[in-house]
């Protein structure tokens, strides 16, 4: 048993020491400078730069233990970064976003609008994502519906508050994110 925990553990920080990078990301009139400071197991990336003038858009996607932080480019690919939110208020990464988010506003306000950067909705705020959240508010009608109904006793209580509290947190996601649109 010892061993089994101990395997498990290992293998979790394993997983975390060759997943895990750190960047460093500087802002400037200019644009967005990316320094590695710290590089994914067996990788060698350069830095590099993106110019303000060259970001079509920006997606912030939060999620329960990643979030996404991605640019979008004019003119070539993108620019990605997942940030492990076991590490919220350890780094900057909030911070970053906030900043990145009032910097984007007074490029706007200043550019011409075919040069704005426009800002992406993650999936909460997506027609799809909304379209999800109806369709779960119908399944939590009809699931309760039918448990009322029902003449037969409910054997699984746990299963069920489960299934409710997931999408209860999924609608509640969609309302906060589309509230703050």
């Amino acid at each position: 048993m010892i061993l089994i925990v101990a395997l498990f553990f290992g293998v979790y920080y394993l997983a975390r020491f060759v997943s895990t990078a750190n960047i460093q990301i500087k802002m400037d009139e200019l644009g967005i400078k990316i320094t590695w400071a710290k590089q994914f197991l067996l990788q060698k990336r350069s830095d590099f730069e993106i110019e303000w003038i060259d970001i079509k858009e920006f997606k912030i996607e939060p999620d329960r233990n990643w979030d996404k932080f991605k640019i979008i480019s004019k003119y070539y690919d993108k620019f990605e970064i997942l940030h492990n939110t076991d590490y919220d208020g350890k780094d900057d990464y909030s911070d970053f976003i906030k900043d990145f988010e009032t910097k984007v506003k007074e490029i706007n306000s200043v550019n011409i609008e075919s040069n704005n950067i426009n800002r992406a909705p993650n999936f909460y705020e997506s027609t799809l994502g909304l379209l999800f959240a109806i369709f779960l508010i119908i399944i939590l009608l009809v699931l309760t519906i039918v448990m009322i109904k029902s003449k037969y006793h409910i054997s699984n209580i746990a299963a069920i508050i489960a299934v409710y509290f997931g999408a209860l947190y999924y609608i509640f996601e969609v309302y906060n994110h589309r509230k703050n649109k």
